[in-house]
């Protein structure tokens, strides 16, 4: 065989190599130590001004504020299924509005089995068993 072929060949088999072990090596997007604000709760939207988050910590216990009170408790993730468990809040009462929005937020993470973060627009989805979105946050920069 031809030297300048073999090089040729060698020379890819190195770049798919090269290709393939950077692949593998792009870091997924994980929930640990972030901060969100929902932008839709169930297909219904979200009161403007009113901002019901989502923490995670290093750890996955999540806290954050529905509404009106702050909530906490702990989250389990494999892969992309989620699960949210021990959520307590605090008990204080605001509008019915605004009571209506936290009961839907936390409806709507109780029912969350599985999520998705679309990195380019840096958006986190909720979806139920079923597959339907029930929730849909955007990064916060700065959690609360």
């Amino acid at each position: 065989m031809h030297f300048g072929l073999r090089f040729s060949i060698a020379m890819v088999v190195v770049l798919l190599t090269g290709c393939a072990a950077s692949n593998a090596q792009i870091p997924q997007p994980i929930l640990e130590d972030s901060a969100w604000l929902a932008e839709d709760i169930d297909g219904t939207g979200v009161i403007d001004m009113l901002q019901s988050t989502l923490k995670f910590d290093v750890n996955l216990n999540v806290s954050g504020h529905g509404g009106c009170n702050r909530y906490f408790g702990t989250a389990t993730v494999n892969e992309n299924k989620i699960d949210f468990s021990a959520l307590g809040s605090t008990r204080m009462a605001c509008s019915q509005a605004i009571m209506d929005q936290e009961q839907r937020f936390l409806a709507a993470l109780d029912a969350a089995h599985s999520w998705h973060i679309d990195t380019e627009r840096d958006l986190l989805t909720m979806k139920n068993e079923e597959g339907r979105t029930v929730l849909r946050f955007s990064r916060l920069t700065s959690p609360d």
